[in-house]
């Protein structure tokens, strides 16, 4: 009896599912086709910021780089070069060794500006860059080496005590570190009458934690290397400390070094470039110093020369070995 009541119960419950089916086929060959779902495409950003970090070579270069950037590439380039930086004010910029301000009293005034101190950075010369330092938003800046170091607060508010010095923690530094990032630094802090060991040693240290700082966000960093100012004889113990950092870059960085010296005296910057050398133009390669027909002065080159470093090295090194391509210009 139980098995016949069982029975019944499933024919039944089958049926009503196979009434159901049936009906659910029939209103779906009635109905029209569904409209086709329009999927915009994938949209990519018009433009990626790189950024170039350094001294008087990177602030003349960032100009050329960018208009090349923007004409051959979607992108630009971000401008993180002061002249007459050494390696300590520039890292303090970007941010790998942020100045550790000392205020009066161990507090940030409630507005206005203040003397400071930064014990852990010998700022050299002007610098003005923008960041916070326990939350307080505000502005850095030193006018000269006979000014004091100035921390000025942009909007009111409470004053903040402090436990002793607190680090600044520049605003562009924290930004410009997404997109490719070049690092021309350490040019200011060859000195032919110091410890020649003592210098290499420091300019190395200081790119080592920028590259390791900038490294955490993002790994398309490119190291510049350094020229021989025209004005530096075989003797010259600034002549040593270049190579010597030169060669440790190359050690270190291997096929993410930019050997701007050896590009410059190689017979292969002019095939690049178009142009026929002079009889002093290969004396001064001989020489190991840029060719005067590409120097604007001792120490710097000419709009031509800054261009053929990002058109020759830069750019080829960013394609084919950090694998940018993905906005090339169409």
């Amino acid at each position: 009896m139980k098995t016949t009541i069982f029975l019944t119960l499933a024919v039944l419950v089958g049926g009503a599912w196979l009434a159901g089916l049936a009906y659910f086929f029939r209103l779906a060959a009635k109905s029209p086709p569904a409209e086709p779902v329009d999927i915009p495409p994938r949209q990519e950003k018009e433009t990626e910021q790189w950024a170039i970090w350094g001294d008087s070579h990177s602030w003349s270069s960032a100009p050329l780089l960018d208009a090349q950037l923007r004409s051959m590439f979607r992108a630009s380039m971000f401008n993180g070069g002061v002249s007459g930086q050494g390696v300590e004010t520039i890292c303090a910029r970007l941010g790998s060794h942020a100045a550790k301000l000392k205020f009066p009293a161990d507090t940030i005034p409630a507005s206005g500006s203040i003397e400071v101190t930064a014990p852990n950075v010998n700022f050299y010369r002007y610098v003005e860059y923008w960041g916070t330092v326990e939350g307080v938003y505000g502005r850095l800046r030193r006018l000269g080496e006979d000014r004091p170091l100035e921390f000025t607060r942009k909007n009111g508010g409470d004053p903040v005590r402090l436990n002793g010095p607190a680090e600044f923690i520049p605003e562009q530094g924290m930004v410009e570190r997404t997109g490719p990032v070049l690092l021309w630094m350490g040019k200011n802090d060859i000195d032919p009458n110091g410890d020649s060991e003592a210098v290499i040693e420091k300019i190395v240290r200081y790119t080592d934690e920028a590259h390791e700082w900038m490294s955490a966000r993002n790994k398309r960093i490119l190291v510049l290397g350094h020229f021989i100012n025209r004005n530096v004889g075989e003797s010259n113990p600034a002549r040593y400390q270049v190579n010597a950092v030169n060669e440790i870059y190359a050690q270190r960085y291997g096929d993410r070094f930019i050997d701007v010296s050896g590009w410059l005296t190689s017979p292969q910057i002019w095939e690049d470039l178009g142009k026929s050398p002079s009889q002093q133009d290969l004396a001064d390669q001989a020489a190991g110093i840029p060719p005067g027909s590409l120097a604007k002065d001792t120490a710097h080159l000419t709009a031509e020369g800054y261009a053929g470093i990002g058109k020759f090295l830069i750019f080829p090194h960013t394609v084919n070995v950090l694998r940018w391509n993905r906005f090339a210009a169409t």
